[in-house]
């Protein structure tokens, strides 16, 4: 080595160990602790604020390193008496000689701990560190800029942040919120390079009151030149938990995040790889442990957001879980653009409960003031829909066991967050098949609108079966435990719903209908009226209910039935045909009330019917007068073979119900054997009947029906009906029918000694009794008569004068003249 260089380089160490000694000699004589006075006077002055700082520690060789402990900076005024801000303990330091020679920075791990920040907004919406952040005037920022230090380099060996924690409090909303158990770690930091970052902290709110344990651990490369930031190796824990929180219930979840994220501030972006949410909760009586996994694409600044491939697993238990226990998997690609408010969940799938659901949902007017509309297709593909009832504890026996084994859904859906329209709706249930449109206008209000059709339908295998000995017992006159129940008319009242249902065929309670037609209107609080048409047994029927809600509700009842075959109708309807015929009905009623006592009691209105053609099967009117007639002449044991069976031609009835009384002096039955009429009443308040049948034996009586009643002809035999409306007493007074046939007869045996009389009268007054060979009738003899005794008196002139004459009306004085045998039967 030459001697220059040599000399040169002892200089250098003698310059380095001077200034080493310098530095040393200026850490042994300068203490900064004699000037905390100095440093909390200036925080004083220029922020108003007190400063107390404990011990500061100063080190200069070979690390420039500065530590204070016990530092505490007082509350902005008006905020109370806790400090704004305490610092346990604080060290940093910088490498001396890169500084001094290299212009490189490298700082020593920076440490802080026991850090209690106290953030505060009071009523007025001021808080307690508005001061503190303020901003300096420009000619001082350019002042710094000018006099920056410039800086080849930053090398931190890393941060450790312990034992912090900060709260904040709002005193206009009474809320406050806490950050305990702060902790912080990362690994160096240099420009460049990637670094482990360990965050830990508790988070705790309390309105509702809910507290949070968080974990996170990941890698962070940050480069400067192209704004990217990659999160790699992340893996966040959360512990949750809160009390009354979901629904008014407590709940707690566990949540693990992990994957890769990349971040591009540059161009606003956000990528994920390989995410994956694990998510572990108990509230609201659900038991839920899931999984979600999709790649996540955000162009935060246009408020792009996309979810490909996102799949959700898991299985979700509680009570109100169907089996208390259920896997699930929802499946699709999900994008929003939050500057259009525009959604759009495609290639959408859930799987659950043994359900198989397909839909694309789009949505618009989703962003801040629009209005929410979502729409899209949705499919459920056939399933049995048992097994899914029975897991929700639904027991439903149907008389077919076969039945409701099957069923699909495919339909368009419209709506918002509070209705729901299905349209182009086709809904199978086994071998049914519904159409049309089906929604739901208000979900609060319940309102239903729906147009729709199904093709055919049995509904009673769908309906309970029916045990052995299920009849309902006859109610007896007055029941009181039926007229107290209650009407549905809460239920109606609150009834809202619009629209028709149309049906092809359809069975029910054995009936079998065709082209039914149902009709609703109404809403809470106003008219409901229900309208049904449909066709059956060759006729139609129709039948329309209005109610008009208040605190006695009004009812409005119209019935009409046109052309129904009544034997087949019977015959499905209860199981056998006590009747046939062609019937028509028309009923027209309308009551108030609440309970079916109050409506029996208020019912009104008119009914008539008119049947044709028919017969009344069990009974046999004809044989029951042969019984009568023999039972009266001593014979006890007076039987017949032939069948139960009352034929007529027609049938008619009109019958008015007054407050709950339906009274009919109107009824006509006509057959070749009797003619019947009759009157009387039926009390519905007290299901009691008081009513007189008349059947009439009429004179043309043919074939073996009319057999053993010759002497019965033209006799009216009053049948009674009275007692129970459901089980009537029959009385049948042939004693009086008898009565009135001897009247019968003493009056033709009358009328025979008239008729000898009038034909005696007649030869001796010369009058003929025949003309042309036929004789002649009461009209024509007394107008020979009349003639005969004109001539006697008046002569023959005179009769001839008066023959131009109008006759006088013979209706009139001929009565008189016919009696007048009769008055002298006794002379006999």
């Amino acid at each position: 080595m030459n001697k220059p260089l040599k000399y040169l380089l002892i200089g250098v160490g003698v310059v380095i160990l001077l200034l080493a000694g310098a530095l040393a000699a200026a850490a042994t004589l300068f203490d900064p602790n004699d000037y905390r006075d100095t440093i909390a006077a200036k925080v004083k002055e220029q922020t108003g604020r007190d400063l107390q700082l404990g011990e500061i520690g100063l080190k200069v060789f070979p690390w420039l390193k500065a530590s204070a402990r016990g530092v505490v900076l007082g509350n902005a005024p008006d905020f109370g008496s806790e400090p704004f801000a305490q610092v346990g303990e604080a060290d940093v330091g910088v490498k001396l000689f890169p500084l001094l020679f290299d212009r490189k920075v490298e700082v020593s791990t920076v440490k802080l701990s026991g850090l209690r920040l106290n953030l505060q907004v009071d009523k007025d919406g001021r808080n307690n560190w508005a001061d503190l952040a303020k901003d300096k005037p420009e000619e001082e920022k350019k002042e710094d800029k000018a006099g920056g230090f410039d800086m080849k380099s930053l090398d931190i060996s890393g941060v450790e942040i312990s034992d912090s924690s900060a709260k904040y409090s709002d005193a206009r909303s009474g809320k406050s919120y806490q950050i305990d158990k702060l902790r912080l770690e990362t690994g160096a930091l240099s420009p460049g390079k990637p670094f482990d970052v360990a965050l830990g902290l508790t988070a705790i709110a309390s309105a509702p009151a809910a507290s949070a344990d968080l974990d996170l651990k990941t890698t962070v490369d940050y480069q400067a030149e192209t704004s990217l930031l990659k999160l790699s190796d992340l893996a966040l824990k959360l512990k949750a938990a809160g009390k009354q929180v979901a629904g008014g219930k407590d709940a707690n979840a566990d949540l693990e995040l992990s994957g890769a994220a990349t971040v591009d501030m540059a161009r606003k972006r956000v990528g994920t790889e390989n995410l994956k949410l694990k998510l572990k909760g108990q509230g609201m009586g659900l038991d839920a442990d899931t999984e979600l996994a999709a790649q996540v694409l955000a162009d935060y600044g246009q408020k792009l957001y996309n979810a490909k491939g996102l799949v959700f697993t898991g299985t979700v238990a509680g009570q109100g879980v169907p089996g208390g226990k259920q896997p699930l998997k929802l499946s699709g690609d999900f994008s929003y653009d939050g500057a259009k408010g525009a959604m759009a969940f495609e290639k959408g799938a859930l799987a659950v409960a043994g359900l198989d659901l397909k839909t694309t949902i789009r949505g618009e007017g989703l962003g801040e003031g629009g209005t929410p509309r979502l729409h899209g297709p949705i499919s459920i593909a056939p399933f049995n829909p048992r097994p899914l009832m029975n897991q929700l504890g639904i027991k439903l026996e149907t008389a077919d066991p076969e039945a409701l084994k099957s069923v699909s859904l495919a339909a368009n859906y419209s709506g918002t967050f509070s209705s729901a329209r299905f349209e182009q709706m086709n809904f199978k249930l086994d071998q049914t098949t519904m159409q049309g449109m089906f929604g739901l206008r208000d979900f609060k209000a319940k309102a239903m609108e729906m147009a729709l059709k199904i093709d055919e339908i049995n509904a009673d295998r769908y309906l309970p079966p029916k045990k052995p000995g299920q009849e309902k017992p006859v109610a007896a006159a007055g029941d009181k435990k039926f007229d107290d129940q209650p009407l549905p008319t809460e239920a109606l009242q609150k009834l809202n719903a619009n629209g028709t249902l149309d049906i092809g065929k359809l069975t029910i309670n054995g009936l079998k209908l065709s082209n039914v037609s149902l009709k609703l209107s109404g809403a809470p609080g106003a008219t409901q009226a229900q309208n049904i048409s449909a066709q059956l047994y060759g006729g139609k029927v129709s039948l329309s209910n209005a109610m008009t809600p208040g605190k006695e509700p009004g009812y409005a009842i119209r019935t009409q039935l046109s052309a129904l075959q009544a034997a087949p109708f019977l015959k499905d309807l209860i199981g056998k045909d006590p009747v046939s015929g062609l019937g028509n009905f028309d009923v027209s009623l309308n009551s108030r009330g609440n309970t079916y006592g109050e409506f029996k009691k208020a019912l009104n209105g008119d009914l008539s019917f008119r049947i044709e053609n028919g017969a009344v099967k069990g009974f046999n009117l004809a044989q029951t007068v042969r019984k009568a007639k023999a039972t009266l002449a001593g014979n006890m044991n007076y039987t017949e073979t032939e069948q139960p069976v009352t034929d007529f031609t027609v049938f008619t009835a009109t019958a008015k119900i007054i407050n709950g009384v339906l009274k009919s002096d109107l009824l006509d039955a006509a057959s070749p054997l009797f003619r019947v009429a009759g009157e009387g009443q039926v009390d519905l308040v007290n299901e009691t009947i008081n009513y007189l049948a008349k059947p009439t034996i009429v004179n043309t009586i043919t074939g073996q029906e009319g057999k053993g009643l010759e002497q019965l002809k033209g006799i009216m035999i009053p049948i009674r009906l009275s007692g129970n409306m459901y089980k009537p007493k029959v009385s049948l007074d042939l004693k009086a029918a008898l009565q009135q046939q001897a009247t019968e007869k003493l009056r033709e045996n009358l009328k025979g000694e008239e008729d000898k009389l009038k034909a005696k009268l007649g030869e001796k007054l010369g009058i003929p009794t025949e003309k042309d060979g036929k004789p002649l009738d009461k009209q024509e003899l007394k107008q020979e008569l009349n003639n005969k005794l004109g001539d006697l008196l008046f002569g023959k002139k005179k009769k001839q004068e008066a023959a131009p004459a109008p006759a006088p009306a013979p209706a009139e004085p001929a009565a008189p003249a016919e009696q007048k045998p009769a008055e002298a039967a006794p002379a006999k």
